[in-house]
């Protein structure tokens, strides 16, 4: 089993080391393509295909960099030490030949010379350079015979046919300029566009982490009855026939994480069943409705948290048609050309866990004082990016004012905090699952007989605790300060929290939990934010 493999293998590395030119110039060309065929995916909206693609682009260009040195190696190399790709030798010929004239001979020398530029002009046509200095070497020889014979016969030889060697040097020349022109651009573009690049890997995954991860969408009254768990959403994906996805979302399935995904939203999935009549009378195999936050109340609609978890293939929101396209580059800007990754990642963020009402989230850091108190309390401190505050705050209320002030004190904050944390404690954080409300709390708090009002306070407090769990966060420690956030809620409202889903030992537990990871800065944090 192991030999078709290594035969492959083998011979792939000889056609690599007979043909490595020839794929240097293919893989440039390539990569040219692939790198304009970028833009049309802008142009036709597909996000998701973009910025998948985007993850392995760092990689990637590392390919076609590499060709184009090893090229421009070969040009200095052959320049150095004068060599010619195209003499028997190996090295062009520095003097004329002498030979004696005569009619045979110079048969023979000119049938040479069409051998030799049918060789050149036609078999190695790419190689314009030598094939060009091997033409002027052989008019020098003939203009040397020339210059012999009409020496012999007392004839005055034309001078321009005495100026091929100014022709051979004035070549030489501009083959050393177009040379360092071509070496010097190589290196601006690589110092501007390739080195960027690879230096936002990170910031790329975290890009598709932070748009395509799992997404909160409704669910209108009349579908609920239809949702169960993971294997009811595949049976309908298989039996029904969805429309063709919103081109933000189209091409979801190209690179499956696993075997099998589901490619269409639910929202399109649960619309293809009404059109069905096989569903009029289907019931899901499980009761558990998985993903679903409570309140389930009949007659009204569903908060839905699905992706991978539920089987679905990941992709990007189309929120991200709303933001500005400088955002959405390698290396984003906003504003007067200041850096935008922040922005675009928490744009991501806020597109996917917005819930059923996002205008009721609470976020009370509206006076400098309560502001004051979370910088120097976050583990960020010192955060030199809240310089920037007015900045974030005017872009966030151009695209979020309708959604209310609290909504755009807590995008702004979140781009604060994501600019002043590591990539790698973002990434962290986000692979956490800590910028979703805890479905695992809400069940939870539903199951011990929380009420609507209740489960609807703990919505409301879940930008609160998502600020406090990233001001807070450490690496591998990932829990969510809902409860506490909870408690504070209640204290600001005037109710009693002494319910007894509250008083249950789970939640004492997990209460008790929070308190140990926040610690007392992060207390302070939450009664600044609320």
């Amino acid at each position: 089993m192991e030999a078709p493999p290594i035969l492959l293998i083998a011979i792939s590395l000889i056609i690599l080391i007979l043909n490595l030119e020839a794929i240097c110039y293919i893989t440039i060309i390539s990569s040219l393509i692939i790198w304009a065929s970028l833009h049309c995916l802008e142009q036709h909206q597909l996000w998701t295909l973009r910025f998948r693609i985007s993850l392995f682009l760092p990689n990637l260009i590392l390919i076609p960099t590499a060709s184009t040195l090893l090229l421009l190696s070969k040009l200095w190399i052959l320049q150095a030490f004068n060599f010619s790709a195209t003499s028997p030798s190996g090295r062009i010929p520095q003097n004329p030949l002498t030979f004696n004239f005569s009619t045979t001979f110079t048969s023979k020398f000119v049938d040479n010379f069409g051998r030799e530029a049918r060789a050149s002009f036609l078999l190695k046509a790419w190689n314009f350079s030598d094939t060009t200095k091997e033409a002027i070497l052989l008019l020098q020889q003939i203009a040397g015979k020339i210059q012999h014979v009409a020496e012999h016969i007392d004839y005055h030889t034309p001078r321009a046919l005495l100026q091929i060697d100014g022709a051979l040097k004035t070549l030489s020349t501009m083959q050393r300029i177009s040379l360092s022109l071509a070496t010097t651009f190589f290196l601006i573009f690589v110092a501007r566009c390739i080195v960027p690049v690879v230096m936002n890997r990170r910031y790329l995954r975290l890009r598709w982490k932070a748009w395509a991860g799992p997404r909160r969408s409704c669910i209108v009254p009349h579908f609920s009855r239809l949702i169960g768990d993971e294997e009811d959403w595949k049976d309908i994906a298989r039996a029904v026939q969805p429309p063709t996805p919103h081109p933000v979302e189209n091409f979801s399935s190209l690179f499956p994480t696993t075997q099998w995904r589901i490619s269409a939203n639910p929202t399109d999935l649960l619309k293809a069943c009404q059109s069905s009549d096989k569903f009029k009378e289907f019931s899901p195999k499980s009761s558990s409705k998985a993903g679903v936050y409570g309140p389930i109340i009949d007659g009204e609609s569903l908060s839905l948290l699905w992706g991978p978890e539920l089987g679905f293939q990941n992709r990007c929101s189309p929120d991200i048609l709303t933001i500005s396209p400088s955002l959405l580059t390698y290396r984003p800007t906003f504003g007067p050309g200041l850096d935008g990754r922040a922005i675009c990642l928490a744009y991501g963020i806020l597109s996917r866990n917005k819930g059923p009402r996002p205008w009721t989230l609470v976020c009370n850091l509206n006076t400098s004082d309560a502001i004051k108190v979370f910088e120097e309390n976050s583990v960020q401190w010192p955060r030199p990016s809240t310089c920037f505050r007015s900045l974030y705050r005017a872009e966030f209320t151009r695209t979020f004012s309708s959604l209310g002030q609290s909504f755009v004190v807590s995008a702004t904050e979140l781009a604060l905090l994501l600019a002043d944390t590591s990539e790698e404690l973002i990434e962290d954080w986000l692979d956490g699952g800590m910028d979703q409300q805890d479905l695992a709390l809400n069940k939870r708090a539903a199951e011990l007989g929380a009420s609507p009002v209740e489960l609807d306070r703990l919505y409301s407090g879940q930008y609160a605790a998502m600020l406090v769990s990233l001001a807070v966060h450490k690496k591998c420690e990932r829990i969510r300060p809902e409860i506490l956030v909870y408690e504070e809620l209640c204290n600001l409202e005037g109710v009693d929290v002494e319910a007894q889903w509250f008083s249950d030992p789970s939640v004492v537990e997990r209460k008790k939990q929070e308190v140990r990871h926040v610690g007392s800065a992060g207390l302070t944090l939450i009664s600044a934010i609320i």
